[in-house]
């Protein structure tokens, strides 16, 4: 997939509503429960990633992946992944009726912003490097070495009544950090702009 195409997909789905929310996730051992709420936060860390049926009969499934060449980008699966045979059951998790939605289905979706960052820069987690990322998680550090490209960090999907969800590639570092790392192996969503700006999702700049 390319940027020119993956823009137009997601253009595609203005207009529409959300009328469906799959999780898929890792489940709880002892009750069955999706992992992710685990954490008491408001935002869902999710180890695979999710499928938004639309009113339109389409299905827009994120997860991470490599589309782009890059460890990881959010990519744009052709089938969801509730209609999958080799996913299991029991990792699927309809959580269209849960607060965090309930005033997000069935609003149309009147814009569909995708935030681009560039693969070829370094990203890596050292001890010395914690005070930096409490103070900027994202500052990422160039490598000129390598090629300079685009990928899909996250998109951020308006609605009519002018809820926003943030749905990338990120992944929760724990309570200790309280931080996000981009480009991870995994599909955070936010839910509101003041969870973004905490944890300063909402100022990464868009590196078109």
């Amino acid at each position: 997939m390319d940027k020119s195409t993956y823009e137009t997909r997601m253009k595609s789905f203005v207009g529409q509503k959300i009328v469906k929310v799959i999780y898929h996730d890792i489940a709880n051992e002892e009750d069955g429960s999706p992992l992710y709420q685990y954490f008491d936060e408001p935002f869902h860390c999710l180890a695979w990633g999710v499928d938004l049926f639309m009113s339109n009969g389409e299905c827009l499934t994120l997860t991470w992946g490599k589309q782009f060449g890059m460890c990881y980008s959010l990519d744009i699966c052709a089938t969801p992944m509730s209609q999958r045979s080799q996913v299991d059951p029991k990792t699927l998790f309809n959580q269209t009726k849960i607060p965090e939605w309930s005033n997000i289905v069935g609003i149309p979706v009147t814009d569909i912003h995708v935030l681009w960052d560039v693969k070829g820069d370094t990203i890596s987690i050292q001890p010395e490097d914690v005070p930096r990322i409490l103070k900027y998680p994202f500052k990422i550090i160039p490598n000129p070495t390598k090629k300079k490209e685009n990928y899909p960090l996250d998109i951020r999907i308006t609605f009519e009544n002018e809820q926003m969800i943030i749905i990338g590639a990120y992944e929760y570092m724990g309570s200790e950090i309280n931080a996000f790392y981009p480009a991870t192996d995994g599909v955070t969503l936010f839910f509101d702009r003041a969870t973004a700006k905490k944890y300063k999702i909402w100022d990464l700049p868009n590196k078109i």
